[in-house]
């Protein structure tokens, strides 16, 4: 007859086989979970970098773009005041071209 320790050792004897399975599918899922970090810090890494190549475009437009606000402000006032010497001329023509007319 069998003692209890026996068929105690028997019975872990017999699960040691799925036991190591299990630890086996374990070690898999980990080194799977490992590669899939791996994958996704590259994937992260990716993105930051284009992320910051972005904000370098961005601001490099935005200076541009700034220059060439202040560029148009410059030709607006410059139209501005180049209207406003015509509107000065035209009025001294119209008045002369009226002082004319009423002397004759």
């Amino acid at each position: 007859m069998s003692t209890d320790l026996e068929q105690r050792v028997i019975a872990i004897e017999e699960r040691l086989p799925k036991l190591q399975d299990t630890a086996d599918s374990a070690l898999l899922l980990a080194r799977h979970a490992d590669r899939d970090q791996s994958d996704f810090k590259a994937r992260l890494n990716a993105f930051q970098r284009s992320l910051n190549a972005l904000h370098e475009t961005q601001s490099a437009h935005s200076a541009h773009l700034n220059l060439i606000d202040r560029r148009l402000d410059s030709v607006e006032q410059t139209m501005r005041n180049g209207f406003a010497m015509m509107a000065t001329g035209q009025d001294k023509i119209t008045d002369l071209l009226t002082r004319v007319i009423e002397d004759e």
